[in-house]
């Protein structure tokens, strides 16, 4: 009778504590899947300095399961990331002129067990895993600041599954 109290102390032990998202590479999983992307910048004006703008991207979900085995969805792995493309759209005159800026990106994604994960792009283009609907992009230099531009994400995930979304048009400083 002992034994079998103490394995079902164990066994409720491990049970409580394996779906907590620890630090370092293991993760809790179920079922979900990305249905949208959706791209914002932080500053509600037409003008921003580009060491204060934020690029965030927000990624809807669907979780396939009734309810999840873990305490909380927002631990979940939704996605493996296979890549992410940002691209500056420049509006100039008649024209839209784009071109690919992840070598001048870096990445935010903070998780709401306060553990914060910060690298530059190429970091996440390792089919790394995505557990929490945010993910903030940063420049860590100036694109050009003479004209009208938007940002374009094109973000891969497992899967081979491809959404794109792009922000407001905006002035950098």
């Amino acid at each position: 009778m002992k034994k079998i109290i103490i394995f079902g102390i164990i066994s409720l032990t491990v049970l409580v504590n394996s779906c907590r998202k620890p630090k370092g590479n293991g993760y809790c999983t179920w079922a979900s899947k990305t249905t949208c992307l959706n791209v914002f910048v932080n500053d509600e004006k037409d003008t921003c300095n580009f060491d204060s703008l934020e690029i965030i991207l927000k990624f809807d979900t669907k979780y396939i399961t009734n309810s999840p085995p873990c305490g909380s969805f927002n631990d979940s792995v939704i996605g493996n990331i296979q890549k992410i493309d940002v691209y500056v759209n420049y509006f100039i005159n008649n024209d839209t002129i784009t071109e690919n800026i992840n070598d001048i990106i870096k990445f935010k994604i903070k998780y709401f067990n306060n553990e914060i994960l910060t690298n530059d792009l190429e970091y996440l283009n390792n089919s790394h895993p995505r557990c929490n609907n945010y993910i903030y992009l940063y420049l860590t230099n100036k694109t050009d600041t003479n004209c009208l531009q938007s940002f374009t994400i094109r973000y891969k995930e497992t899967g081979n599954i491809v959404y794109e979304a792009s922000s407001k048009p905006l002035y950098i400083n």
